[in-house]
């Protein structure tokens, strides 16, 4: 039960952090490219990608995802 727990609220901890740094973007800079679907699948991406890193339980790795995604 305590590895489910763990898995449902890191993931959602990634998809608010993922929302949040892409709502910033979308007001702050100008979208390159005109196909919506592309940005959706970046957001995807990067949420799987800062939930596999959480998950690691790697304290150095954490950080530096994030502020890779920026």
């Amino acid at each position: 039960m305590d590895k489910i727990l763990l898995v449902i609220c890191n993931g959602l901890s990634c998809f608010i952090i993922c929302t949040i740094l892409f709502q910033f973007m979308n007001e702050r800079y100008k979208k390159s490219y005109s196909n919506r679907t592309l940005y959706i699948a970046a957001e995807i991406a990067m949420g799987i990608t800062a939930f596999y890193i959480n998950m690691l339980n790697f304290a150095i790795l954490n950080p530096v995802s994030y502020t890779h995604l920026t």
